[in-house]
């Protein structure tokens, strides 16, 4: 059977506790795609407000308090005393008690707020192990990658008298040679890994940690006030989302009708009559109709 064949055959679509819409306004969206065919389609709705533990898991995880912007800011600030661009591992961070899911977040909300230029996120440390063109190196390498390899994995390799080498994300993209890419240096010294490692030099593995290039926009340190003012459209969106959460465990409690309530939401006042007579669900009619 050709799977155009067999998509004629699959009307069931199932969405686990894992993928459990946090908000009325995704779950209407969810429901809405069955149906488009112009078939009859029946949604069941199995729930516990235990199902939407991860959601809220997650949220947690992610929602940035202001201390959590303030002393991010500090962070950087620190890093960036000496110098016009740093790469800062997540662990200073953590140090100071910002968890490590809410680093990334922290990071781009002073960088929306144009008070620091931030990168893209790598790992910090990793171990290149020489690869079986690593004594015929191609003559094609790029500016970079030939960088890479010839002044500093070369070099390392001799000191170290091993077939495997420690690198260091930053000391690489600090290089003079990245200077010209600034936050972006680190993704640059990540490409010129890769194609080292696609032409069989070298071979990468067990990245650890993580790394976060960050760059000054202007010569003060951004004060408290404008961190709140940074932080002040999160904060607003963290609420949002808790309270269409909250919204949402309240609707999938109830125990009457859902595609009334949903006509409701987003339905139009005279679309009501026509759903009660249509609706097949088990709250408008004695049982669930059989197909």
């Amino acid at each position: 059977m050709h799977l155009c064949e067999l998509l004629q055959f699959l009307s069931w679509m199932q969405h686990s506790p894992q993928t459990a819409p946090d908000s009325v306004d995704l779950y209407a969206q969810q429901v809405g795609r069955s149906g488009r065919d112009g078939d009859v389609a029946v949604c069941l709705l199995f729930f516990s407000s235990q199902d939407l533990e991860p959601v809220r898991r997650a949220a947690a995880r992610a929602a940035i308090s202001l201390n959590d912007a303030c002393v991010t800011s500090s962070v950087v600030a620190e890093k960036l005393d000496t110098s016009g661009i740093a790469f800062v591992p997540g662990a200073a961070f953590v140090s100071h008690g910002v968890a490590a899911a809410r680093i990334p977040t922290a990071l781009g909300l002073l960088a929306s707020a144009a008070l620091f230029a931030v990168g893209t996120q790598t790992h910090e440390h990793g171990n290149v192990l020489r690869g079986p063109a690593w004594s015929c190196p191609p003559a094609s390498l790029s500016a970079d990658a030939a960088h890479v390899l010839y002044t500093a994995l070369f070099p390392s390799y001799a000191a170290s008298g091993s077939f495997f080498a420690s690198c260091s994300m930053a000391t690489l993209a600090g290089r003079q040679h990245f200077s010209h890419y600034g936050v972006g240096a680190t993704k640059a010294v990540v490409r010129a890994l890769e194609e080292l490692d696609a032409c069989g030099v070298v071979l990468v593995s067990k990245w650890r940690g993580s790394l976060f290039p960050v760059a000054s926009l202007r010569d003060l340190k951004p004060s408290r006030e404008e961190v709140e003012l940074a932080w002040a459209p999160a904060s607003l969106r963290q609420q949002q989302s808790a309270r269409a959460l909250t919204k949402a465990v309240s609707f999938f409690s109830e125990s009457s009708c859902i595609s009334m309530r949903l006509c409701e939401l987003f339905g139009e006042e005279n679309e009501m009559d026509r759903i009660l007579q249509a609706c097949k669900c088990c709250v408008c009619q004695s049982e669930l109709p059989l197909f």
